[in-house]
């Protein structure tokens, strides 16, 4: 028989009303006060009321709903499950103060109750099939919203881990009609299920587990409202005198359907979570995969894509403060991207159309500030990136959007929003996140490119090229005529090379140039054959990491560093002519920083002392030339 279920609010109040006298009724025989559920499961929780979420409000009140779990979290979306069967008059604007949470408040009372596990008596079903049909469907509806019942047992049990979990047995089987048993046993798993749920939405509402966590169990205990509004309206038929004696176990088997697949599919999806611990990504990752699996049941992939949206609410939020404003909001460390606050940062200008030169006394900023500011968040001992599974073909353009952005803000420039005014970053079954990502990355980087070049970038690369790939001849070769003898000795201090090269400026074309002024001499003791096999480890190490510029894997400490400073011996100058020992070096200034850290200006060295040994040898063949024309008659 498929009767509608009451819509009527007043029916509603009604069968809570019968629920708070039947609990009443048993204080008042057993004697024994009633507490809170978590001395079930084990855990310290919060009272029932502080759980309640968004969707509590009082009588009347016009203040909007409270933020559930977190202070100043969002909001999640609190939708319909069985709308197949039950209307939302009662339940879509919150409910009406003390029925909106009387039936879950009354479940942990009487479950609590008879945590003790005393033994009692079971009543007799040698009734006929008709009677126990109809005492059954009260004890299953009781089963259902986490109630003890005369026949369905609650009781806490140890899996084989350890943990606790609910468990729900049935007593009295011996006299049951078969069908009945058949029937009753067919609907059981759905105590368990709920019950999975239900401690799921209590234990994981925790701070300590985070906001996708939170928001998560947010989203079942909205399911378990609706769940619980359901029941109220199967129990107002099934006491109604004009179906009470034609509610059956197969009318209640028709309402509870759906529910049950909704309730396995979540219940599975809660215990996954709960065996091992995931926080953050990876219970993103295994919502999105379970979604995946589910594809081709168009009722679980709607049902499951409102839960992933539910649970990526926080973490979309935390995404698109990161690629609109550079700002990493990560109070319990979920996000991917984490930041290296003991860098420096870049000096900030006044404006944005400052035109600076690159060699003007900026202060000193962390050379490492574009590879190392800002990384990648890796797994416990797995070094994989943390970020759920639907993001990872994105994660350079996530990543480098904030930096861009950073750069600019650092750069003094003005902070536009990459996204357009009002688009909201979210998730959606069609993927459209996916090209907002990348909108937004095309975004930062052009305005990066226009503020770099502002700061004439440009101008400081091509000061490079020409310095320390020999691009400016002249001057190279006035340093080996003026430092000829000294280029050749051994035991030359470094600052009378420095002066040799100074004077050699002042004598080429460069002499005008502030970069070319800037320029030093340092000894250093590698080879150009050591420079190369540093560059090639450097390479293969990037690789082996991806990108070198995600930071997700070399560290300051291992990436190539500049020669810099004197860093020979006595022993080795006495050895070896300066010639072998002098290398070329510039401090990079702020922005050019950015796209010539110390890694790119290692290399820049090594290919310098590469070209100039070609020069030196190119000379000294020019020298033997003209002295072989001279005395070949």
């Amino acid at each position: 028989m498929r009767t509608n279920l009451s819509r009527n609010p007043d029916d509603i109040k009604a069968a809570l009303d019968v629920q708070r006298a039947k609990i009443a009724a048993l204080q008042r025989t057993r004697g024994t006060e009633s507490s809170h559920p978590s001395t079930l499961a084990g855990d310290d929780q919060a009272p029932t009321a502080a759980l309640r979420g968004g969707s509590e409000r009082k009588s009347g009140s016009s203040e909007p709903p409270v933020a559930a779990f977190v202070p100043g979290a969002p909001e999640y979306p609190c939708g319909g499950l069985f709308q197949r069967h039950v209307g939302r008059e009662g339940h879509a604007d919150g409910g009406g103060g003390d029925e909106d949470r009387s039936l879950e408040f009354l479940a942990r009372c009487e479950a609590s109750r008879w945590a003790s596990g005393q033994p009692r008596a079971v009543p007799s079903l040698a009734v006929p099939a008709r009677m126990q049909e109809a005492m059954l469907a009260e004890d299953l509806l009781h089963s259902f919203a986490g109630l003890q019942g005369n026949w369905i047992t609650f009781r806490m049990e140890k899996d084989g881990a350890g943990r606790p979990v609910p468990s729900y047995r049935f007593l009295g089987e011996a006299d049951l009609d078969p069908s009945v048993r058949e029937m009753v046993l067919k609907m059981m798993p759905l105590s368990k299920y709920v019950a999975v749920v239900r401690r799921f939405a209590e234990t994981r509402s925790g701070y300590s587990w985070g906001l996708v966590s939170q928001a998560l169990a947010g989203s079942m205990r909205s399911m378990l409202l609706d769940w619980e509004l359901m029941l109220a309206q199967v129990e107002s038929q099934l006491r109604s005198g004009s179906t009470a004696t034609t509610f059956t176990l197969q009318a209640l088997w028709y309402y509870i359907q759906s529910p049950m697949a909704a309730f396995q599919l979540v219940a599975k999806i809660a215990s996954d979570v709960s065996s091992r611990d995931w926080r953050g990504a990876a219970i993103l990752s295994h919502l999105h995969a379970r979604a995946d699996e589910v594809v081709g049941d168009p009722l679980a992939s709607k049902f499951l894509s409102r839960i992933l949206a539910a649970a990526t609410a926080p973490y979309f939020a935390m995404l698109e403060k990161w690629i609109c404003h550079a700002i990493i909001d990560d109070p319990y460390g979920e996000f991917v991207i984490t930041q290296n606050g003991s860098l420096d940062e870049g000096p900030t200008t006044a404006s944005a159309d400052s035109t600076r030169a690159l060699s003007s006394s900026a202060p000193p900023t962390s050379s490492t500030y574009w590879t190392d500011k800002f990384g990648v968040r890796t797994q416990d001992g797995a070094g994989a990136p943390d970020v759920p599974s639907f993001l990872e073909g994105c994660l350079k353009e996530i990543l480098n959007t904030g930096k861009y952005l950073d750069l600019i803000r650092t750069c003094g420039g003005a902070l536009e929003r990459p996204l357009g005014k009002g688009v909201r970053l979210e998730y959606d079954e069609d993927g459209k996140y996916l090209l907002r990502i990348r909108e937004a990355y095309q975004a930062a980087s052009a305005a990066s490119v226009r503020v770099l070049h502002d700061h004439k970038v440009l101008h400081g690369l091509e000061a490079l090229r020409k310095y320390f790939l020999t691009a400016q001849g002249d001057l190279f070769l006035a340093f080996m005529d003026a430092g000829d003898m000294d280029l050749k000795s051994t035991n030359i201090p470094m600052q009378q090379l420095q002066d040799v090269l100074q004077l050699s400026v002042q004598a080429s074309s460069a002499s005008q140039d502030p970069i070319a002024a800037s320029l030093q001499i340092v000894y250093g003791s590698k080879s150009l054959h050591q420079l190369m096999l540093d560059l090639t480890r450097n390479a293969r190490a990037a690789g082996a990491h991806g990108d070198a510029g995600m930071g997700a894997g070399m560290s300051a400490a291992s990436q190539l560093k500049p020669i810099h400073s004197m860093s020979v011996s006595s022993t080795e100058k006495s050895k070896a002519p300066a010639r072998n020992l002098a290398m070329l070096y510039y401090k990079v200034p702020w922005p050019l920083v950015v796209v010539s850290p110390d890694t790119a200006m290692a290399q820049y060295q090594a290919f310098f002392k590469h070209l100039f040994d070609l020069k030196w040898v190119e000379r000294e063949l020019n020298k033997t030339c003209k002295l072989y024309q001279v005395t070949r008659n």
